[in-house]
């Protein structure tokens, strides 16, 4: 059972690189007529822009890193709490699971609390998570922590 599920986990691997080959054969690329170059007006606003995404794409790579730390960390924890690997593998399928609904949900967070508040609510998430995951001592509190 353990190899099927060590087996089952290489799975979503597959599925991505099929997926990127997909993406290479179906999408097409964008036309020409998308990529001029902006007029003089038009740049200045795409400068003015750029600065508020820099801003985005920053807390973007943070958030991805608070996660992943998670991630890399979990198995280790786990080893030293005795859990096996099966149980460490559908605990982040669960917590992937859960990131999932939470970007479904996202646009309506965004629409509600703004971009700001909804960078900060992250964080202070991910604080709290990151907190209980370090003082937790068995799998029902780990379970709600990352819930």
């Amino acid at each position: 059972m353990q190899h099927l599920a060590g087996a089952g986990l290489f799975i979503l691997y597959l599925v991505a690189w099929l997926l990127l080959a997909m993406q290479i054969l179906f999408i097409p690329e964008p036309s020409a007529e998308h990529s001029k170059p902006a007029s003089v007006q038009g740049e200045n606003i795409a400068i003015e822009g750029a600065g508020k995404l820099k801003i985005v794409y920053f807390a973007a790579a943070f958030s991805m890193i608070c996660f992943f730390t998670g991630v890399i960390i979990i198995p280790q924890h786990f080893h030293k709490m005795s859990i096996g690997a099966a149980e460490t593998g559908y605990f982040l399928s669960f917590i992937s699971l859960v990131a999932v609904f939470a970007a479904a949900l996202m646009p309506r967070i965004v629409a509600r609390i703004g971009e700001y508040s909804t960078l900060y609510a992250a964080f202070i998430c991910y604080t709290c998570a990151h907190l209980l995951f370090s003082a937790a001592s068995g799998i029902p509190l780990l379970l709600q922590v990352g819930y």
